[in-house]
């Protein structure tokens, strides 16, 4: 699917990309990687949906990117506990889209909101290792 859309999904683009890689922290069951795209930092984040969905701010619907609901998590969690029942395991997956620098950081956090995929730390050591000059 990536490919169709004219994504570069080789393993030489990807790590030219890659400005840093948090491995699978057992205890957040998450992992995360920070890449370059069009000159903007991104955060992606995969890992147990039920952790994943704690960390969202914003969720993708059928008319595009909205705020995420209680509602939504709750719609996440009865998905992901059918599919247990059947046996199957599943991942979740999310992004933020971090300020280019020097940019206004409203651009791409909401108003007065300091949470989202990567919080605190993990968000402070990624921002510092994409920045390093």
């Amino acid at each position: 699917m990536a490919v169709s859309r004219g994504a570069d999904v080789s393993l030489a683009g990807r790590e030219s990309r890659r400005r840093a890689i948090f491995r699978f922290d057992p205890r957040l069951k998450l992992m995360t990687t920070v890449d370059e795209q069009d000159g903007v930092p991104v955060i992606s984040v995969k890992g147990a949906p039920e952790e994943v969905m704690k960390r969202v701010t914003r969720i993708m619907g059928p008319t595009g990117e909205r705020p995420a609901t209680d509602a939504d998590r709750g719609r996440v969690t009865e998905v992901m506990a059918s599919y247990g029942r059947q046996g199957l395991r599943v991942l979740a997956f999310a992004r933020r889209v971090l300020a280019a620098r020097g940019a206004d950081p409203s651009d791409t956090w909401p108003a007065g909101r300091r949470s989202g995929p990567c919080r605190g730390p993990l968000r402070r050591r990624a921002g510092r290792r994409f920045h390093r000059e």
